[in-house]
């Protein structure tokens, strides 16, 4: 597999929610209208979608909200969105191409990316979103990966489990080797980071 970092056609179509561009509740209707196009399998799945445009997904009472979210905390008070527009998928209706394009591209940041939140822009030159949950921990226990050129989203243990929860949650773990190269003819020092040996599957 042969990955470049050239940046692909396709972003989504829709920005972020951003409380400072224009009507909070039309962002967050808009998101989740574009949001539930995506093929998904669960609710699980259609909440990383949102998360990945900075909505999150409220099921309260039989009734669907939505809220705008920043840096982990609700800006908005929770705006009720059409439940209707819910329609899930079978996983099987997903192509096995597009699967192995999602693991291929995941394996690869995962191998390169120095942080979490180095694989995220990695991916994201792919149009891959990233969703990862945490408890109060820190500790990573679900990893959702979004695929926005094909709009679809898969449980990353459910693609291979080699990019599964716990193997993210090694690489935030990792320390990486900072080696030092030979000074350049001005004097000047240069360094690069090499990975240790660990347990983690490529």
């Amino acid at each position: 597999f042969r990955l470049s970092l050239q940046k692909e056609n396709g972003s989504p179509k829709i920005d972020a929610f951003d409380p400072n561009k224009g009507s909070m509740k039309k962002q967050i209707q808009n998101i989740w209208s574009y949001a539930c196009t995506y093929k998904y399998s669960n609710t699980h799945e259609l909440a990383a979608v949102l998360q990945s445009f900075s909505v999150e997904l409220i099921e309260k009472e039989k009734c669907t909200y939505a809220t705008g979210i920043q840096n982990g905390k609700r800006l908005t008070r929770a705006i009720a969105v059409d439940k209707t527009l819910i329609q899930p998928v079978a996983k099987k209706s997903i192509p096995p191409v597009a699967i192995e394009r999602l693991k291929n591209l995941a394996k690869y940041a995962m191998k390169v990316s120095l942080t979490e939140e180095h694989a995220k822009n990695i991916l994201a030159r792919k149009d891959i979103g990233l969703v990862t949950l945490k408890n109060e921990q820190g500790r990573i226990y679900g990893v959702y990966i979004i695929d926005h050129k094909y709009k679809m989203v898969l449980k990353a243990s459910d693609i291979s489990h080699e990019i599964a929860a716990n193997q993210w949650e090694m690489l935030q773990n990792i320390k990486w080797d900072k080696v030092k190269l030979a000074a350049n003819p001005k004097g000047k020092d240069y360094y690069i980071y090499r990975r240790p040996s660990d347990n983690m599957h490529y």
